[in-house]
């Protein structure tokens, strides 16, 4: 991860203080008014490359003459070394007064050895050792702080001669700067403040993030929180942190807290890099590499466990660099590639190389110093968390709107699913089952109740489709099934099924529902016999048989076939009347449970009574009614003028009188010769027979 980048320029750093003058005393004033001085250009340095001279070797033996002096600005770096480095800094009080000074040390040793010169009960010089290092708990420092800070104190005029003795493992970085006490407490007081904010800005970044986890169940939010957390226990033990407040009950976890979440970060910065990116199905290749490198991630985070600090830090700057680049460098495809989400992600990492050449340029003093460019790795990295913290919310918004996209596209899809079956299944179908979708029915379902059934059928079909080839005939029907089909729909019913030229229609609310459908198809086929006239095409004639009663529907079939059908005697004695129709020429029948069912809406409709018809399989007769089509069938009128006459006849033919029933339908065929009810119930008087309706439909029964 970029752990390895903002870790090295973190370690690097030094403040920059107080310009050493021109010319420039034998010893480093104490500072005064200025409140902190720079002592490099006063430092000697010398190398012992076996770490055994003592400090008697370095004051006064051959190796006193051995240092090398510092150039003034020169930031204190002997980098990885086994060597311990002796520093030589000599120090006066020009003032009149007893001074107090501090030392402050911004690095991470593991040894450090301060040697304050001293005079002894015998006038001769000794020195008073002081031992320091990461290793040493905090209360062994001078004064308890996350930096190491030496208290030094200086009589008027007194000057003195410091040396001190360091070595480590890790990086041996020494930026060093002497204040006042003043001067330090302000200094530290707004860099509490500043880590504060800083701090405080991944806390809220982790908890945040966290809740949205455990919200959203998207992994990414995971990662990313393991990343923060890892990265900022990084930033803790760089600026020290982990041993003042972190892990200050555990040494060893506070000393190799840099190496151990560098690799925690890195491995998990990584998984957020790929789940973030999607590199399995965008970027194969990078997807591998950065599976690749998870696994170095995780191997160094295990060696630190167990191995040697320096090669565990050098481990780690070196897999956090190189996945630092490798996260850079995959966003950027993505980016390239038109991935929307990958913005953010790659313009935080343009922001933290910014803020860690910033400290770069600034150690080199190409920048000057000062508080941006003091803080810039640490305002960089915010800024980072933030823009990733972005990022995570830019893709979720922008999966959030593929999903509500996805899922309208879905909705219109199921919406068509829905539409194309209610061809095939009516809504009013799986509403009388109790199902709100076609996916809910099941074999079996079925409900039982009063409804009305509608049956209509082509007379001589046959002939006219003997006329047609078998595509003019599918046209035939459509364009027929089409007039007449939505008729249904508009007058509370539903269309159950076509049987070839035949429809078979349901009603559930109320008999006059099917009474008014089959007198508005009457007038649909008048119009369409009209279009066809237009076309020089003959006209076709339908009979609609109309009957209520009780009715089961359901499903039938197979668990792999099924259909909705209704079974009832009811269905089949609508389907025999409107086979009667035809023998009948009277375009409309009905049953008298279909008349009795009318009640108050009777008077919409004029009808005349037929008679009785024996339905095959049932005891019983049932009573027929023809409704009358006026200004519709060309027969009507005149049925409905000798009304009175004929029912007069019918009643006669009922009560077994034949004389005054022959003269009754005498009368009607006078003035009515096309009236076949009538000539029926005449030819059935010739025979004898007392039911003229059991004669007219023979082929029904």
């Amino acid at each position: 991860m970029y752990a390895g980048l903002s870790a090295a320029a973190m370690l690097a750093w030094s403040p920059a203080g107080a310009e050493t003058p021109e010319n420039a005393p034998a010893a480093l004033p104490l500072p005064g008014e200025s409140g902190q001085n720079d002592p490099a250009g006063w430092i000697a340095y010398y190398e012992d490359a076996a770490g055994e001279l003592t400090i008697a070797d370095v004051a006064r033996g051959d190796a006193a003459n051995r240092f090398e002096s510092l150039a003034a600005g020169t930031r204190i770096n002997f980098g990885y070394t086994t060597s311990a480095y002796w520093l030589r800094l000599p120090l006066q009080n020009t003032s009149d007064r007893t001074l107090v000074a501090y030392l402050e040390l911004v690095s991470l040793i593991d040894s450090i050895r301060v040697y304050t010169p001293r005079m002894n009960a015998a006038g001769a010089d000794e020195f008073e050792m002081n031992e320091y290092g990461r290793w040493e708990p905090l209360a062994k420092r001078d004064v308890k702080h996350r930096n190491f800070i030496f208290r030094i104190s200086l009589e008027p005029h007194e000057t003195r001669t410091l040396y001190m003795r360091f070595e480590s493992k890790g990086a041996l970085l020494l930026p060093l700067t002497l204040w006042t006490a003043e001067a330090f407490a302000a200094k530290d007081h707004e860099e509490q403040i500043i880590f504060g904010m800083y701090f405080g800005v991944l806390f809220v970044m982790v908890f945040y993030n966290f809740f949205l986890f455990v919200w959203l169940r998207d992994r990414s939010y995971f990662y990313y929180v393991c990343f923060i957390l890892g990265y900022g226990l990084i930033q803790a033990g760089v600026w020290g942190f982990a041993h003042e407040y972190v892990f200050d009950w555990n040494l060893w976890l506070a000393n190799y807290s840099i190496p151990l979440f560098i690799g925690f970060a890195s491995f998990f910065g990584l998984q957020f890099c790929r789940k973030f990116l999607d590199t399995k199905s965008r970027s194969p290749i990078a997807h591998k590499i950065i599976l690749g490198f998870s696994a170095l991630a995780a191997a160094q985070f295990v060696y630190t466990l167990f191995g040697d600090y320096g090669l565990a830090i050098r481990l780690g700057l070196a897999i956090g660099f190189s996945t630092a680049l490798v996260m850079m460098i995959t966003s950027l495809i993505s980016l390239i590639r038109g991935y929307r989400a990958a913005r953010y992600f790659f313009l935080a990492f343009i922001v933290l190389l910014l803020g860690v050449l910033v400290i770069i340029l600034r150690n080199f003093a190409v920048l000057p110093f000062h508080f941006i460019t003091n803080y810039a790795n640490l305002i960089g990295s915010a800024v980072q968390v933030v823009l990733l913290s972005l990022a995570l919310g830019d893709r979720f918004n922008q999966i959030r709107a593929e999903h509500l996209a996805s899922q309208a596209a879905a909705l219109e899809q199921e919406r068509r699913y829905n539409e194309a079956f209610a061809r095939f299944v009516p809504g009013p179908f799986l509403q009388l089952l109790g199902r709100e979708s076609i996916t809910d029915i099941r074999l079996g379902d079925s409900v039982e109740r009063e409804m009305t059934i509608l049956f209509s059928d082509i007379r001589e079909f046959t002939s006219i489709s003997e006329n047609m080839t078998a595509r003019e005939n599918f046209g035939f029907i459509n364009e027929y099934l089409k007039e007449l089909g939505p008729v249904v729909r508009d007058s509370d019913g539903f269309i159950d099924k076509y049987i070839g030229d035949s429809i078979m229609a349901l009603f559930p609310e109320a008999p006059v529902d099917a009474v008014r459908a089959a007198l508005l198809m009457r007038a649909r086929l008048k119009d369409f016999n009209k279009l066809r006239a237009q076309k020089d095409l003959p006209p076709i004639g339908t009979g609609i048989g109309v009957h209520t009663g009780p009715t089961m529907l359901g499903t039938i079939g197979h668990e792999t076939r099924m259909e909705g059908t209704v079974i009832s005697d009811a269905v089949n004695i609508a389907a025999r009347l409107e086979g009667l129709t035809k023998r009948l020429n009277a375009p409309v029948l009905i049953s008298e449970d279909v008349r009795a069912g009318l009640g108050s809406h009777s008077s919409e409709f004029e009808t005349r009574f037929l008679g009785r018809v024996r339905v095959k399989g049932k005891s019983s007769e049932i009573r027929i009614h023809e409704v009358l089509a006026i200004g519709v069938d060309s027969e009507a009128d005149a049925k409905l003028r000798l009304r009175e006459t004929f029912e007069a006849g019918v009643a006669a033919v009922l009560a077994g009188d034949p004389g005054p029933a022959r003269e009754k339908m005498q009368r009607v065929i006078a003035e009515n010769p096309a009236d076949r009810a009538a000539s029926l119930y005449l030819e059935s008087f010739e025979r004898d027979d007392r039911n003229a309706m059991d004669d007219a439909a023979p082929e029904l029964d």
